[in-house]
């Protein structure tokens, strides 16, 4: 299996190079540093099975504003009428990654944030 691995960072890329080649040893690993390398190591050569692209978690500046909406209704189902208030649209954002990471390795996270060590340190466990 041919890979095309690319990262920003040559330390990520080295640890996944070193998972990936101690998981199979028919995988072959090509490096790229930036979106220019990525191009032209496609332009260059064909037959990659697998594209692996860095790809940045997102952090709250990352989403949009959140706009207050006072609402002065009580709400009947709690014992003070309260509400809870905004924490419901900054879930879905993570929720949405680590279930992508699901579908790409077939490693379930439940903790967050998904760091380059904790993700490692999950693929190394599913041996």
């Amino acid at each position: 299996m041919r890979i095309l691995l690319a990262d920003d960072h040559h330390l990520v890329r080295e640890a996944i190079v070193s998972y990936l080649t101690r998981a199979a040893r028919d995988i072959a690993c090509v490096e790229a540093a930036d979106l220019q390398q990525v191009r032209e190591r496609l332009a260059a050569e064909s037959g990659f099975d697998l594209v692996i692209l860095d790809y940045r978690m997102p952090v709250a500046s990352d989403l949009p504003m959140i706009d207050t909406v006072i609402v002065e209704v009580a709400n009947l189902l709690h014992p003070y009428g309260v509400r809870g208030v905004g924490e419901v649209p900054i879930v879905p954002p993570l929720a949405a990654v680590a279930n992508a990471m699901r579908s790409v390795s077939g490693v379930r996270f439940t903790e967050l944030p998904l760091s380059p060590p904790r993700v490692l340190q999950a693929l190394g466990r599913s041996d």
